[in-house]
């Protein structure tokens, strides 16, 4: 048995390291992963305030999502295959997705592995694989999204809303960006966004002039709607006949009601989309968009997502992080196995364009 770390929570708002016994025998069928990269999703703040719509009963390990190292397999000579097919072996990278995923180490099964992505790192694939699975299946399944397609984007600046600008312009689409401020407006435009609109210096009158202005008074063909709250309300200006909203989340913290009669008008479509059920409910379709996702990066028309990295340790600086809206890009946790960890130890780093 040896002791590693793991984020816990017994009381909502509350998350704490603390210091776990793991099994020196593995059980039948059972994989080790070594860890080295937890992903930071907005879902991971909201579960640990109780807010989010899975919650596992109290007391639970946090996170959804880690990478690392296979170390040990139950039968030696047994091939595992992970749940996208690939088959795998001692020291392959590989991203777990399992309740309680921020821990230094990982006991689970096959059926909870995946490979990385296209020639990316365990830190590159942890950053991305979420936020771009959602923007792709977003913007290619449900909205169907074409060549030339406007796509307006909100909360562009956070993880969720970068990858969909990503997404995106790998599509060949147009991009109208919604964020707030200066920094975070140059960091979405770096990112491809052909029209950054700022909300912290425009209002409402002016920002619809402005996606009028450039869709040459049409409106956009697809909304990518992250923030909820007065900004989903708001968006409901910008569309044109026949568009798709896409429901991606509520990062502003307020859910909206909306007055259908506007959808009536305009032959307009609601459209809500939560990726990760799609590993129990339709995974030939989770799995299609990750194929889509490689091959995007195969012809190199997709990268990886920018990421700030911290210490497993310094969890809380990231949740503070959510909590005032100071995102940009993704944010990922990192464990003592990383050759990095130290150097990371309450320091802050700029996302890694």
């Amino acid at each position: 048995m040896g002791k590693v770390k793991q984020i816990y929570l017994e009381k909502y708002g509350q998350p704490f390291i603390r210091e776990i016994e793991t099994p020196l025998n593995l059980k039948k069928n059972q994989v080790r992963i070594q860890v080295h990269h937890c992903s930071l999703n907005f879902a991971d703040y909201l579960q640990q305030l109780g807010k989010y719509q899975e919650q596992p009963q109290l007391p639970h390990g946090l996170g959804f999502e880690a990478g690392g190292i296979i170390t040990e397999i139950y039968d030696k000579n047994q091939e595992i295959t992970s749940a996208d097919g690939a088959k795998l072996k001692l020291g392959d990278k590989v991203i777990v997705r399992t309740q309680g995923a921020y821990s230094e180490e990982l006991i689970c099964y096959p059926q909870q592995l995946f490979k990385t992505l296209n020639n990316f790192s365990i830190a590159e694939t942890i950053s991305s694989n979420t936020v771009l699975g959602t923007a792709e299946m977003g913007l290619v399944d449900r909205a169907q999204s074409k060549p030339g397609d406007w796509v307006l984007i909100t909360g562009a600046s956070g993880g969720q809303g970068a990858a969909a600008v990503m997404v995106a312009k790998s599509l060949g689409c147009k991009v109208i960006s919604l964020a707030r401020g200066q920094e975070k407006c140059k960091f979405v435009k770096e990112l491809g966004s052909d029209h950054v609109i700022d909300l912290q210096s425009t209002d409402l009158k002016q920002r619809v002039t402005q996606v009028m202005k450039i869709t040459n008074n049409k409106g956009v063909k697809t909304v990518f709607e992250c923030v909820g709250g007065e900004i989903f309300q708001e968006c409901l200006k910008y569309i044109k006949w026949d568009a798709k909203i896409l429901v991606i989340g509520f990062a502003g913290g307020q859910i909206p009601k909306l007055s259908t009669n506007i959808l009536l008008v305009k032959n307009s479509s609601l459209i809500g989309l939560y990726w990760g059920a799609h590993l129990k409910m339709d995974f030939n379709k989770f799995q299609k968009g990750q194929e889509n996702i490689n091959n995007l990066i195969s012809q190199q028309k997709l990268k990886s997502l920018p990421y700030e990295e911290y210490a497993l340790e310094d969890f809380q600086i990231v949740l503070d992080k959510f909590k005032n809206h100071q995102i940009q890009g993704k944010m990922i946790l990192t464990t003592k196995n990383a050759a990095n960890h130290k150097n990371l130890l309450t320091k802050n780093q700029k996302p890694k364009l």
